[in-house]
């Protein structure tokens, strides 16, 4: 296959779950971070659902070193929101996180976090579409890339104060369930840079190994292998010190040229290729070259094989993946 996609179609499911596994590890909370709410109550949280939603808020002991926020919502078979809402008074840097814990028992809805200004009619917001609720909790961090500018008449530009926070629930299936979170955190980051380091390389007979010199922001790699050179078998693992490493990628019948690995908001300071010693005789050596894609290119996946589209022969992808129309003629 060229170029060789067998790892984006057949362990794309795979991939996904253990880069989210590996990125909750390697992004812990720097010293910075700021606790915003730990749910031991609900003071200063109100319910605010649309005509015919139900929305009850309470704390319970479900948390996991403590106590927890519990959203019971309803919508009652049609549609709406259940919004809870809290008042914060924090000044933006320019760049930040926001990061929370979250689990459910309940149908599939959309899950908002909306960022207002002091007027409450300006809003910024992270607008996940047909969520599935993890039974367990699941960390999660919103970076200030993940969060637009949504509707008011600002008409656009950056939040610089946070005057309201919104949860808010939104009707997918118009179903009912609960929700709950916990540990709520503000963490001020580094201005984002363009990476502008030159990466050391390591070899060795089963591995091919990347040091960008220091904590870098990634969305995946393409791997180009020598004619003939492609194990079946190889794991692309990642670290923030050189010693614990976290497979985020796992192939399975590979058949050489070059491979597009998907590895959406990825950070890590190193990035290896590893082929496990007894699959076969093939070598690391027969990889060619590892180059990092850029973040925006995984920040979808329709945006992802729209660069893989590009780079292969015209015609080896449909024309939308070229942001290309196809026409139809009507024949009968």
């Amino acid at each position: 296959m060229s170029p060789g996609l067998f790892g984006c179609f057949g362990t794309l499911a795979t991939t996904m779950v253990l880069a989210a596994a590996a990125g909750a590890r390697a992004q812990a909370l720097p010293s910075s971070a700021r606790l915003l709410d730990g749910f031991e109550s609900t003071a200063g949280w109100s319910a605010h659902p649309s005509d015919g939603v139900s929305l009850a808020i309470s704390s319970d002991s479900t948390g996991t070193h403590g106590r927890a926020m519990r959203l019971d919502f309803d919508f009652h078979g049609h549609g709406g929101y259940a919004i809870a809402r809290k008042k914060f008074d924090i000044a933006l840097p320019e760049n930040y996180a926001f990061s929370y814990r979250i689990r459910g028992q309940a149908p599939n809805e959309n899950f908002e976090v909306k960022l207002l200004d002091s007027t409450g009619d300006n809003v910024w917001w992270n607008n996940a579409v047909n969520v599935h609720f993890p039974d367990e909790w699941k960390p999660m961090t919103l970076k200030k890339r993940h969060i637009t500018f949504a509707w008011g008449p600002r008409g656009g530009g950056e939040l610089a104060h946070l005057a309201s926070l919104e949860l808010s629930i939104t009707a997918g299936s118009g179903g009912k369930g609960t929700v709950w979170l916990e540990a709520l955190t503000f963490t001020p980051l580094d201005p984002v840079h363009a990476y502008k380091g030159r990466p050391v390389i390591r070899k060795d007979a089963q591995s091919y190994t990347l040091d960008f010199g220091s904590t870098r922001e990634f969305g995946g790699a393409t791997i180009d292998w020598a004619p003939g050179a492609a194990p079946a078998r190889y794991v692309v693992e990642t670290s923030a010190d050189g010693a614990a490493w976290d497979s985020v990628y796992a192939a399975n019948g590979g058949n050489g040229g070059r491979d597009w690995i998907y590895l959406p908001e990825m950070e890590s300071r190193y990035l290896r290729v590893r082929i496990p010693a007894a699959a076969e005789p093939a070598r690391a050596d027969g990889i060619r070259e590892v180059a990092v894609i850029p973040v925006e290119w995984s920040s979808s996946r329709n945006e992802f094989f729209a660069h893989v589209a590009a780079s292969a022969p015209a015609g080896s992808y449909p024309k939308y993946l070229s942001r290309k129309q196809s026409y139809w003629t009507v024949v009968g």
